[in-house]
């Protein structure tokens, strides 16, 4: 059982749930830098540490692992993106449930690809995300499937109803993201169902809140209910309560080096501490 244990910070206590068995480690946080962003909604960290933040109207703003700014961009329709990727480097993805449509961009934040899913033959995309080798994961609410779907050569290549996959019938996805050929499906008040790349349920992780995850080696991340970080080990079986200085938090990515947390002012950016 989990116990209620007070520390101020900087100390950090970190609690450790393993089959029943708690212990507790103390970690230091230490502030690298602060970046005001109005409006900011969504962030993603490539392989390089380098930052990706989305606002209300789409706009996208590129910083270095300290804060640096890089670069912008601002699309042609404005809208709330839902989704925004940058984990596979080369390629940037951003997708607006609003429009029914995703932008892929290169690096240095040129439009490469426009997808309207209306036109491909697509319902309603509730989520969609860039996989790997030019494919994206989609969730298409007519008849509630998991599509994997080749963008350049607009073909589907796999599709199955969720209700095949995952167990229960109210099934509402949160998010979805591919990492080393293996699939997270986020599912509200269910937390995150591991699938392979051929769509075939590997594991389920439990007990992860409604925020948006980012999976950084075994780890899944999140902003828990009670506003402190929360850790998955998905290989071991064991999972991680980390206090944060703040409760305030909405959203995380985690870097090689760099943990960036989004919050109403902007992202404050953390030395990636050794959550070993």
């Amino acid at each position: 059982m989990k116990k209620n244990l007070k520390l101020s910070f900087p100390t950090m206590l970190v609690l450790f749930f393993n089959f029943g068995t708690t212990l507790s480690q103390q970690i230091n946080w230490e502030k690298v830098g602060e970046i005001p962003i109005k409006n900011a909604v969504a962030l993603s960290v490539d392989r390089k540490d380098q930052l990706f933040v989305s606002d209300t109207q789409g706009n996208i703003y590129q910083y270095g692992a300290d804060g640096d700014s890089i670069n912008f961009y601002s699309p042609v329709f404005r809208a709330r993106p839902e989704r925004l990727e940058a984990a596979w480097t080369v390629n940037i993805f951003i997708f607006t449930s609003d429009m029914q449509q995703a932008e892929i961009l290169d690096r240095f934040l040129n439009p490469v690809s426009h997808i309207r899913f209306s036109q491909e033959g697509f319902g309603m995309v509730s989520q969609a995300n860039l996989g790997n080798g030019n494919v994206l994961w989609l969730v298409d609410e007519a008849g509630l499937r998991l599509v994997k779907y080749d963008y350049r050569r607009k073909q589907k290549l796999q599709e199955q109803p969720l209700s095949l996959i995952l167990p229960g019938r109210d099934l509402i996805a949160l998010n979805l993201l591919e990492r080393k050929n293996t699939l997270f499906l986020q599912v509200k008040d269910q937390g995150v169902f591991i699938l392979d790349n051929q769509g075939n349920l590997i594991k389920h992780v439990p007990h992860i809140s409604n925020s948006s995850i980012s999976v950084e080696g075994n780890w899944i991340f999140f902003i828990d209910h009670e506003g402190q970080l929360g850790m998955a080990d998905f290989v071991n079986n064991s999972n991680l309560e980390v206090k944060l200085p703040k409760t305030t938090y909405k959203n995380i990515a985690v870097g090689n080096k760099r943990v960036f947390l989004l919050h109403s002012e902007g992202v404050s950016i953390f030395e990636k501490p050794n959550f070993n």
